[in-house]
């Protein structure tokens, strides 16, 4: 599996200029805030959404670590932290990255708060780059990751098709990935269709980040991020392995619509719905969708000299969207 370390290490000043700013930014608040945010930056997060628009912006040209860019790569990562302080209360999740999650330390109440300060606080930061287009972008993400958070929440346990998926999983993870994309060639002063360009690179690492992510929940012995298997469905998301599983022969499609649809989850029916998995060849059926997701990223980043920018970029990829499934 290709190591994330180089590319860290080549984004290295830039996420500690990002860390900082996030911490100098909130500070002076509350004892609250700052605690929660000095308990999130040292939590151990890889910082993927800031070395995402770091990558696109030296891709486009310009190698410097300018302020516009700071800014924008932290407004990215508090907008994700945000949505990850709620998502934590929502999922009723007590651990994160191995850790407790910050609703089990401080409690619901007080991290919805906070989650909410994060949201606010970012597009007082971005105002500041005094960038019209790059404020309506991340304002529209924003949307999008809401929009799509509530369209899953709406669809628990219910037998949504791949189109209501796919637009779930754009709206809740890639928007925001096409996001930064998009902002990091804005602020290199990029073409319009290199900004379309990187939008789109975006896009398309965050689906495949996504599904393989939702692979992962179910395949046995992977090592994910952050979560055991089966949170997905224990929480009755129905993702793209759930609607593969469906389309098996009728035997097995009906065991895994009543499983949802009667919202049966329990450790014997994960484990049924596991093998029904593997026996209908479902983890490479949904990896394959993946895969052409990536395969979107490696053609757009080819219309793209060589160079180091490139060469991490491609190393993220495979790193994110590549895992064992």
């Amino acid at each position: 599996m290709i190591s994330i370390l180089p590319v860290q290490s080549y984004a290295s000043k830039h996420i500690e200029a990002v860390n900082k700013l996030i911490i100098e930014s909130c500070g002076g608040e509350s004892q609250l805030i700052e605690d929660i945010v000095n308990f999130i930056v040292s939590s151990g997060g890889k910082r993927v959404r800031p070395i995402f628009v770091y990558l696109c912006h030296n891709l486009c040209g310009k190698n410097d670590d300018n302020e516009d860019l700071v800014k924008a790569s932290a407004v990215v990562e508090l907008i994700h932290t945000a949505s990850l302080l709620h998502d934590d209360i929502i999922d009723e999740a007590t651990k994160r990255r191995g850790k407790k999650t910050a609703n089990t330390i401080w409690g619901n109440k007080e991290v919805i708060l906070v989650g909410d300060f994060l949201f606010a606080k970012s597009f007082q930061i971005i105002s500041s780059i005094k960038n019209i287009e790059i404020i309506q972008i991340l304002s529209a993400a924003c949307l999008n990751l809401t929009r799509g958070e509530v369209m899953q929440l709406s669809a628990r346990g219910e037998a949504i098709g791949e189109s209501d998926y796919y637009n779930i999983i754009y709206s809740k993870t890639a928007a925001l990935f096409e996001a930064s994309g998009k902002i990091g060639a804005i602020i290199a002063n990029a073409e319009a269709e290199a900004v379309l360009q990187m939008g789109q690179v975006g896009k398309n690492i965050g689906m495949a980040f996504q599904i393989v992510d939702d692979i992962l929940d179910y395949k046995p012995s992977s090592k994910t991020f952050g979560k055991k298997n089966g949170a997905d469905f224990f929480e009755g998301k129905t993702t793209l392995p759930v609607i593969f599983a469906r389309q098996g022969s009728k035997e097995n499609s009906k065991k895994i619509e009543t499983i949802f649809t009667q919202k049966l989850f329990t450790e014997e029916n994960f484990a049924k719905t596991v093998a029904i998995m593997q026996s209908g060849q479902v983890f490479e059926k949904s990896g394959n969708v993946a895969k052409f997701f990536v395969a979107n990223c490696t053609t757009t980043l080819n219309n793209f000299p060589p160079c180091k920018a490139r060469e991490h970029l491609f190393e993220l990829i495979s790193f994110f969207c590549e895992r064992d499934f």
